[in-house]
């Protein structure tokens, strides 16, 4: 039989794998697409500056926007599809946005990286102006009274914390704003920009009274022998209120109160000093007092809830805020020592009240020895009277009484636990009586015979 060698008895094969793009070619526009993120505004920025600060890739041609692809080799991404600086360049020439130098060891954008320009001074109204990186003390009049030198502010409200909106009634402030080279608030560095006011509505309830975890440090200055910090004391005239009609010390409690509600939604309140002669000087938390009074004015002013009564404020400084300080130090330590000497006071009462309540409770009569119901009880002695001619030792007493009581304390513990030794000796010596075989009477009449 003659075997045909073209029919070999098999089906031709139908191969369905698409090979697709050949790896030359994958490979090229993962290196491209690489290069062109490395490249982008965001990433060459970064980059550039990178290479203008390091000693190895610096060179004057950077300053055009070269990038050298060594750097680019050093990136774990670049590393992982080539190593090769010159198949980089080579790929880097086949696309329309990118530039290679002529020695190809740098590449760069075709387009200058553009900076973000200054909004128009079209704006509309409604867009507002947010301001990062504020402390959580800060209230709304105090960013109010910063913006104010870049135009009127209409209104001002906490996003988030440390987050502030702030809007303008023009356009002009707006822009103003923005365009500031720089903005220091207390000393701090201020990030603000712009966003629609319809972001600003999304974000507005979300806001929350910030927490004050950071602690801000205000440069001291110091004046006459007590330390102070300046810049802290309110003076608010009160003269125009009926002071000689409020005899009672709560009335003047409530006052101090009065005053500290008007002024705590301009800054944090320490304490309130009234004076009867018509002075209100109230102390703040921080250095803030300089700007108040503006900031009060604006506002409208503060006034005395019950007969709507205007209240002048004043900045305390110079010799009045010195003689305040003065004042309040004393008036501190007086406080101070007071509080001290009710501790010795009390621990001398918890020292010697416990003999004097023993010697109350039953009603001894020291010079008769008989008690109320007529019975002779044992003979106690009294407390000491000292003469009028002896010196004091109050100090020695006062040792001695805390010596015998520590005293008496161990003698009690010691009486304790003798009783208690005396009792287990007890309970063993019963439980060996118990433990005991009783004797049979038929059993002791045996060993007597």
């Amino acid at each position: 039989m003659d075997i045909d060698p073209v029919d070999d008895g098999f089906l031709p094969a139908v191969n369905t794998f698409s090979s697709g793009a050949s790896p030359a070619e994958s490979l090229h526009s993962k290196v491209l697409s690489l290069l062109l993120a490395y490249t982008s505004e965001s990433e060459a920025k970064s980059l550039l500056q990178q290479v203008r600060s390091s000693q190895t890739y610096y060179h004057p041609e950077h300053i055009d926007g070269y990038i050298p692809i060594s750097l680019l080799l050093s990136f774990k991404k670049m590393q992982k599809l080539t190593q090769d600086l010159h198949l980089i360049a080579q790929i880097a020439a086949t696309s329309r946005a990118l530039q290679v130098h002529a020695d190809g060891t740098k590449i760069r954008r075709v387009t200058s990286i553009t900076t973000p320009a200054a909004p128009p001074a079209g704006l509309s109204s409604s867009a507002y102006i947010t301001a990062y990186k504020f402390e959580s003390d800060t209230v709304k009049p105090e960013v109010a009274l910063y913006f104010a030198n870049f135009g009127v502010v209409v209104d001002v409200d906490f996003i988030k914390p440390g987050v502030a909106g702030i809007k303008f009634s023009d356009d002009a402030g707006l822009v103003n704003a923005i365009t500031a080279p720089h903005h220091r608030f207390r000393g701090d560095a201020l990030h603000v920009e712009w966003i629609a006011s319809s972001h600003l509505d999304m974000l507005e309830g979300k806001g929350r009274i910030p927490k004050n975890k950071k602690k801000v440090n205000y440069p001291r200055r110091l004046a006459g022998p007590y330390p102070y910090t300046c810049n802290r004391i309110l003076h608010v005239d009160v003269s125009g209120l009926c002071w000689d009609a409020i005899d009672d010390a709560s009335e003047l409690d409530k006052a101090a109160a009065t005053v500290t509600t008007l002024l705590e939604p301009y800054a944090h309140v320490v304490g309130v000093s009234l004076e009867r002669a018509g002075s209100a000087y109230v102390r703040f938390k921080q250095p803030i007092v300089d700007d108040l009074p503006v900031i009060i004015e604006r506002s409208g002013g503060i006034y005395w809830p019950d007969n709507d009564l205007l209240l002048p404020v004043r900045v305390v400084k110079g010799d009045e805020e010195r003689v305040y300080w003065h004042v309040t130090s004393a008036r501190e330590a007086k406080g101070m020592i007071a509080r001290r000497r009710w501790t010795v006071n009390a621990v001398e009462a918890v020292s010697t009240g416990t003999k004097r309540k023993a010697a109350g409770d039953n009603a001894v009569d020291n010079d008769s020895g008989v008690d109320e119901n007529g019975k002779q009880v044992k003979r106690r002695r009294g407390p000491r009277v000292k003469s009028e001619n002896e010196p004091s030792t109050s100090g020695v007493e006062d040792v001695l009484v805390v010596q015998s009581s520590v005293q008496g304390a161990k003698q009690h513990r010691k009486k304790k636990m003798n009783g208690k030794k005396q009792g287990k000796r007890g309970k063993k010596a019963a439980a060996a009586v118990i433990s005991t075989p009783k004797p049979d009477l038929a059993d002791m009449l045996n060993q007597l015979l």
